[in-house]
């Protein structure tokens, strides 16, 4: 099953055949009050049993439908639906750092109160408003950017550099904060931004103040 789980198409037909049997009439019971939210491709369903429970009802959002395949942003996208539909409290389940980092990045903008994270024998929650209020919002829209910056899933780490003595130079040098801020913002780069792209790099690398170029 796990082999089969890494396969984009697998997972795509396995979603379809749960919309399609989840509407049976024999399921509606086990809906009772629950709603559930399901993606499928670029296009994402409400699944809600009517109120005599003997049924299924599936409504398209149009909403969330969208064309971006990780779910980790996608999540972020869910969570601030259910915000703006008054859901409370919004809890975000994952064990991916990537998903805390980017979470936090965007507090200020969904009310999304707890990140929950296991491991083996333990369940933890993160109580993402109070982290990014002590961060403050400066340093959490650079998390992003920092967290690609010194190694994620999709990047390489610089070696002998982990993310600690960076985090340092995050939170003491403005520069380097503006940095990694404007990492990602957008699809093209400006000169500027290459700029101190490059100047982040030689500080990272060197521990020493940046360059002005």
């Amino acid at each position: 099953m796990k082999t089969s789980m890494r396969s984009g198409a697998f997972k795509a037909s396995l979603t379809q055949f749960l919309l399609q049997e989840w509407l049976g009439k024999e399921n509606g019971s086990r809906f009772e009050k629950r709603t559930l939210f399901v993606t499928a491709g670029d296009k994402c369903f409400r699944l809600k049993a009517h109120e005599s429970a003997s049924e299924v009802a599936q409504v398209e959002i149009a909403a969330l439908r969208r064309t971006q395949e990780e779910a980790d942003t996608r999540m972020l996208l869910h969570a601030a639906h259910a915000a703006d539909h008054a859901i409370p409290p919004v809890v975000i389940r994952s064990p991916d750092s990537d998903v805390v980092v980017i979470a936090l990045a965007v507090t200020h903008q969904i009310d999304t109160k707890l990140f929950r994270t296991r491991t083996q024998h333990h369940t933890r929650y993160l109580d993402l408003i109070a982290i990014g209020r002590g961060l403050r919002q400066e340093m959490c829209n650079a998390l992003p950017g920092y967290h690609v910056f010194t190694g994620c899933e999709s990047s390489s780490v610089f070696t002998g550099r982990g993310k600690v003595s960076g985090f340092r130079l995050l939170k003491d040098d403005d520069r380097f904060r503006s940095a990694m801020a404007g990492s990602g913002q957008s699809f093209s780069m400006s000169a500027e931004q290459v700029a101190k792209e490059e100047q982040a790099i030689c500080m990272a690398r060197s521990n020493s103040p940046m360059l002005i170029l």
